[in-house]
């Protein structure tokens, strides 16, 4: 039975404020009480939305990948395997920027889950980090990026500094979110390309 759209903002609420706590405190430090408090409830009410710690957890991991994927599905579609890396580079690290807690409680806690409940959320990730080596395989086949790019070792060098950048950035640094995401989008883009001149570095698929 489909939730109520009362249940499911409540649900959203309960979820916000275990994000806050986890992000305060770290998953394990953080406490039920805590949360209950954050949201506004006794324990006890607390567990009609979720029944231990660990589905709060698990909630917030599945949430924050969806509000990805789902701004990805968004993406105006381009004849360019290079440039629709570019716009799948920028939205990510925008993402990142914008919703900084709940990647960097992913990020910090998602080995917290059981082995069992990681088993999906690692197959969503690996299928992710997929689609991006077909699109740089693509791009080798386009003759926009060199043949003798290892494409999953790029993805993983792009994955990992634009997974990374909850750690540094802070607004006080004075570049705005979108600037970040769009220098960041072309050096992975240059980064690429090599010599090959077919994809204008300063390109904007956004």
């Amino acid at each position: 039975m489909p939730e109520s759209n009362g249940n499911a903002a409540r649900r959203n609420q309960v979820l916000d404020a275990a994000l806050k706590v986890f992000a305060a405190y770290g998953y394990q430090r953080a406490s039920v009480n805590d949360i209950a408090e954050k949201a506004g409830l006794r324990k006890p009410s607390l567990y009609h939305y979720m029944q231990s710690k660990e589905d709060l957890l698990e909630a917030i991991v599945t949430r924050s990948h969806k509000r990805l994927t789902d701004q990805l599905k968004e993406l105006p579609a381009v004849d360019s395997a290079m440039l629709m890396l570019r716009q799948i580079v920028y939205t990510h690290v925008l993402f990142n920027l914008q919703y900084g807690d709940e990647v960097s409680v992913f990020q910090a806690d998602f080995r917290m889950l059981s082995p069992e409940r990681q088993v999906p959320i690692r197959k969503m990730l690996n299928e992710y980090d997929r689609s991006l080596q077909v699109l740089v395989e693509e791009a080798q086949r386009r003759n926009e990026v060199p043949a003798d790019v290892d494409a999953k070792l790029s993805v993983l060098w792009i994955m990992g500094g634009a997974n990374h950048v909850v750690r540094w950035y802070r607004p006080k640094l004075g570049s705005k979110p979108e600037d970040i995401a769009h220098q960041f989008a072309d050096l992975s883009v240059a980064a690429l390309r090599g010599c090959v001149s077919d994809v204008p570095v300063g390109s904007r698929a956004r």
